[in-house]
């Protein structure tokens, strides 16, 4: 058995996209056109789309006869493309509403793939993208005509390029990313922001600005092309910035920000409050299968964090963790954006044989393994009782 595997796992190492593809298509088109709508937001976004496509007017969100002014129009944009592509005329299926979250979520296994391979060998990187593209969260977030795989999509690619940017300074010999690859990372920057505000900017920056203070040195961002970089990323959001500022009058960032947003950071918005420690615990449910190994490998970071590229990670997980842990306002999916690295630290543990051996691992893998096991439990159930309810 063990000879075959390692077969099929040479094979996978041989056409790594195309096997993440289709292993991804695999499992998640499951109920993927058949389910219906899974949550009230994703009726409301669907429902704000077809209006969008009802009345042509591609600037302004609306739901029913009211403003709809939580989010920008990335993800309206990109379901009604979608949806007018596909829906042959009919604007009444789920599924098409959900074609980016599909696409979104493809992309940011890739991304994570991609991300890897820029300090990691095909196999590191293979077993990072599969575990972010099994993992119960992404996994959920596929079925949903929502803003977030679309949004850690954008976060993986210009995390992506940030990373080569801070490994070229560090590491010698490594060649610094080129302006084109560049410009695309700001302009996935640019496309996140358009899809959910402000977070890609809370979630890149508290990354650099942690690597950044550890390292004591800044010099290393102008790697990043930052005047093209950050001229390029409002020409993507600032034409319907603009737009959008003056058919509202100002309402939509009175809405998204003065109270979406702002009322989220101030207190726990629509019952959604939960403690510190929230998201650190339900991660070994919505990261598993992952969490398999989850604390072992997050200790094999630490143990690592010497590595520039593991300390990218390292702090990238825990910036992004820590923000949202010390947030009021709690849903399981607002730590999506740093699945991504947790993947990559995970997968780093899965490849490397020779530091296992340390008792703080044995000892770290001993309690994943008992969370894993009862996280399974719980996932079991829930497939059971929440369609009930």
């Amino acid at each position: 058995m063990g000879s075959g595997f390692d077969t099929l796992f040479a094979f996978a190492c041989r056409r790594p996209l195309a096997v993440l593809t289709l292993l991804c298509f695999a499992a998640w088109l499951p109920g993927f056109f058949a389910l219906p709508p899974l949550d009230r937001d994703e009726s409301r976004f669907a429902q704000a789309t077809k209006q969008m496509l009802e009345t042509g007017d591609f600037v302004s969100i609306n739901f029913g006869g009211a403003p709809r002014y939580e989010k920008p129009a990335g993800i309206y944009w990109l379901q009604a493309a979608s949806t007018a592509a596909l829906g042959a005329g009919v604007r009444d299926r789920i599924w098409t509403y959900r074609v980016p979250s599909l696409l979104g979520a493809l992309a940011a296994v890739l991304g994570t793939y991609g991300l890897a391979r820029a300090f990691a060998g095909v196999e590191t990187a293979l077993v990072a993208g599969a575990l972010l593209g099994f993992s119960a969260l992404l996994v959920a977030e596929v079925h949903i005509a929502k803003t977030d795989a679309v949004l850690c999509a954008t976060v993986v690619a210009a995390q992506a390029v940030i990373l080569r940017a801070y490994l070229s300074a560090r590491a010698p010999g490594r060649p610094p990313p080129g302006l084109a690859l560049a410009l695309g990372g700001w302009a996935a920057f640019g496309l996140g922001v358009l899809v959910k505000g402000p977070v890609i900017a809370l979630v890149c920056g508290a990354s650099v600005l942690a690597v950044s203070l550890w390292d004591r040195d800044w010099r290393w961002l102008k790697r990043l092309y930052p005047g093209r970089g950050v001229l390029l990323a409002l020409v993507v959001v600032a034409p319907w910035m603009i737009a959008i500022g003056i058919q509202s009058h100002g309402a939509f960032y009175e809405k998204s920000l003065g109270q979406d947003f702002a009322a989220k950071i101030a207190g726990d918005q629509e019952a959604h409050g939960a403690p510190p420690g929230y998201f650190t615990l339900l991660a070994h449910a919505t990261f598993w299968p992952g969490s398999l190994a989850l604390i072992p490998a997050v200790a094999l970071g630490w143990i690592r964090r010497r590595e520039p590229a593991v300390r990218y990670l390292l702090l990238w997980a825990a910036t992004t963790f820590l923000m949202f842990e010390f947030a009021p306002t709690k849903l399981p999916h607002y730590v999506l954006p740093a699945y991504p690295a947790l993947a990559v630290l995970v997968s780093l543990w899965l490849t490397d044989a020779g530091l296992r051996g340390r008792v703080a691992l044995k000892i770290g893998a001993a309690i994943s393994l008992g969370l894993f096991a009862a996280a399974a439990a719980i996932l079991a159930v829930s497939i059971v009782i929440v369609p009930q309810r």
